[in-house]
């Protein structure tokens, strides 16, 4: 199955307007999806944290390396193309670093593209980055535009053929052909109502490696309550390794393991507290599917003094379907509300509906 990688594009700006565009042609033409920094929409968020979330959902990292180092946020003592390929490689992506030679320097001093004066290629910043780029084994050199899509190609016919990088596929392809690098055997989820201000939120996921190599795990989840949303991984063993959060939805990751073993069951115990709850009437706890899941298990609980109503689960085509395929009324019992669901489909969303209210 022909999947399509997203690939992510790191550069300076001013001087490699033409490489960028020359490295989207060549990502195009290979029939994969560029991006980049000309790709992104202006808003208020911190800028690193948008690039963060586009390098995580990305499926390759590619440095392109100019005679520059590049500009840097205030009060970071590192540019940002360093910042980015330090975090891509930190959540275990594999970056791609493609430098411009010596000639290909030479070159752009001649063309005016360089400043004698200002030659950042001669600075330490940039020489200790350079050096630490070109320790890694997936690193090439190019001279001009011709040879930096040669790179780019060559590259990328290489990542074709991992199976552990996921890519996008048309939704009327054979999903049950699709290679993933695990298999969530079984979900746990549960609200529990502590108050109507305080709410105990738990998750506890069992995850079968289908690949050797480190193994990362994202989850996102949302919460339109307000509060303060306080976290903890009960394995210590485990860690977040990064975070991003826009309003009221928020993803985290874990890494699983340094060197994970083909077949072997990881467990991922996590406990939220909501704090300070404003808004305790309609909710719903959701799980929209993106890998082969066996069984999920949604669960609400109450304290003694509130009781559940209107209670149901759904289920939706998709992630964005508004009126459930299916969709079933359900009663508490003993204060609680559960449902599991199985063998669950790649692109439905399931979920259970109710009311809290005060006896």
């Amino acid at each position: 199955m022909k999947k399509k990688l997203q690939v992510f594009i790191s550069s300076t700006w001013t001087d490699m307007i033409l490489e960028r565009q020359a490295v989207v042609e060549a990502i195009l033409e290979a029939g994969h999806i560029p991006a980049g920094m000309e790709l992104f929409s202006a808003d208020n968020k911190k800028q690193f944290e948008v690039i963060k979330k586009w390098i995580r959902d990305s499926d390759v990292f590619i440095l392109i390396l100019g005679g520059r180092y590049g500009s840097r946020e205030n009060g970071i003592g590192k540019s940002y193309i360093q910042r980015e390929y330090e975090y891509a490689k930190r959540i275990g992506k594999k970056p791609i670093a493609i430098i411009l030679s010596d000639k290909g320097i030479a070159n752009k001093i001649a063309k005016g593209d360089y400043e004698i004066s200002d030659a950042e290629y001669l600075q330490d910043d940039y020489k200790i980055f350079k050096s630490s780029i070109k320790s890694n084994k997936m690193c090439s050199f190019f001279d001009d535009l011709s040879s930096l899509k040669n790179c780019v190609m060559n590259a990328l016919r290489n990542c074709e053929e991992n199976s552990n990088l996921l890519g996008w596929v048309r939704g009327s392809d054979a999903i049950g052909d699709f290679t993933y690098p695990y298999v969530l055997e079984n979900q746990e989820f549960c609200m529990e109502y502590i108050s109507t201000t305080v709410i105990k939120y738990t998750k506890k996921l069992y995850i079968r490696m289908l690949v050797d190599g480190i193994q990362y795990y994202t989850d996102r989840y949302s919460w339109n309550a307000g509060g303060t949303i306080t976290k903890s991984l009960k394995n210590k063993n485990q860690l977040i390794v990064d975070e991003f959060f826009d309003g009221a939805f928020q993803a985290y990751t874990v890494r699983l393991e340094e060197a994970s073993q083909r077949g072997k069951i990881y467990t991922i115990d996590a406990e939220f507290f909501i704090d300070g709850c404003n808004y305790v009437e309609h909710q719903y706890l959701g799980f929209t599917n993106s890998f082969p899941v066996r069984n999920l298990t949604l669960c609400v609980r109450a304290a003694n003094n509130l009781k559940l109503l209107e209670c149901k689960y759904n289920m939706y085509g998709h992630s964005v379907d508004r009126v459930p395929k299916i969709s079933k009324v359900i009663k508490p019992k003993s204060g609680t509300i559960e449902h599991t669901f199985k063998n669950l489909a790649i692109g439905e969303r399931y979920n259970l509906e109710w009311r809290v209210v005060k006896k």
